[in-house]
């Protein structure tokens, strides 16, 4: 059996990134939000790391440093989404670290979209999204987030990130809500930006 979600929110959990699940050939949606995840997520060169994520939820953790470019260049789960089914997913349930048990039935996650919280009943394998915010990740924005054309929902709100909004954003043609508030960021918006037909959202506040 395939692990395909993972959902560990909410907990007191006090580790580092688990690299190791870069590796599961099936992992589609990762949450561990709302923890005391922390340090930097190391760079993987890796090309098959993390090539099946459709849902990475980050958020309100400790982590730190430059968010990790070389990922987003293997979320091909995100960059081409070829299987469009209502497929809905298995995952595991962790009552506590020592105690796990399998279910099978329809998965529900909770999303930081257009503002606020949002949750999913059903989790379709055709939803993408990034959610970073409320960490303390620096440096600039990766080019490479711009590959990632399938993408609906991208959350780096707030962090300490700096420098300009990539203008590769204007390929994330899916995309509904883009949140950036609460950075450092500066120079003008893309104009690229004006092309996505599709974007609801944009909070570039507070930078």
């Amino acid at each position: 059996m395939f692990l395909e979600v993972l959902s560990l929110e909410n907990n007191e959990i006090n580790d580092t990134f688990p690299h190791w699940l870069g590796t599961r050939p099936k992992l589609q949606v990762i949450v561990l939000r709302a923890n005391y995840f922390y340090g930097q997520i190391i760079q993987s060169e890796n090309g098959s790391y993390f090539s099946s994520w459709q849902i990475l939820d980050l958020s309100h953790n400790e982590f730190s440093g430059f968010l990790p470019a070389t990922y987003f260049k293997g979320f091909k789960g995100i960059i081409h989404l070829r299987d469009v089914q209502t497929l809905y997913m298995r995952y595991f349930v962790f009552a506590s670290i020592s105690d796990w048990r399998f279910y099978s039935y329809s998965y529900s996650v909770v999303v930081t979209m257009k503002g606020v919280d949002t949750k999913f009943e059903r989790v379709i394998n055709i939803f993408t999204a990034i959610d970073m915010s409320s960490n303390n990740f620096e440096g600039k924005i990766p080019e490479t987030v711009g590959n990632l054309t399938s993408l609906q929902v991208l959350n780096f709100s707030p962090n300490k990130l700096k420098g300009h909004i990539p203008s590769s954003f204007g390929n994330l043609i899916a995309l509904e809500s883009l949140e950036l508030s609460s950075n450092k960021l500066d120079g003008e918006i893309p104009m690229q930006l004006a092309g996505l037909s599709f974007l609801e959202v944009l909070n570039l506040s507070e930078n």
